[in-house]
């Protein structure tokens, strides 16, 4: 989660994926969030189900969970605005279900 403040149409991208090295499948989670927020600073989060979506290789095995985050500003519909957005460090909660 974070913060952000956002200009008359200006957007912000906010995209998560995560996955298991060595795998392909990846879950992804996207959210595009538009302004006006009439000068607040605001929080965002981003949860989903990872779980149902990506699958350890090997239950009872050591591995690496991999997260990768993304903050995008879009001001393309209001060239006189401007934003702002933050990411604090990801955190969870992680279960191995055998």
């Amino acid at each position: 989660y974070g913060y952000y403040q956002l200009d008359d149409k200006v957007k912000a991208n906010l995209r998560a994926s995560y996955y298991f090295a060595g795998q392909v499948q990846q879950a992804v989670a996207n959210n595009t969030i538009v302004g006006p927020l009439s000068g607040d600073v605001r929080s965002y989060r981003l949860p989903f189900d990872v779980w149902s979506q990506v699958r350890s290789p090997c239950c009872g095995l050591d591995f690496v969970f991999n997260l990768n985050t993304g903050l995008r500003i879009d001001n393309s519909e209001n060239k006189d605005g401007s934003g702002y957005i933050d990411n604090f460090d990801p955190d969870g909660q992680f279960q191995a279900t055998l």
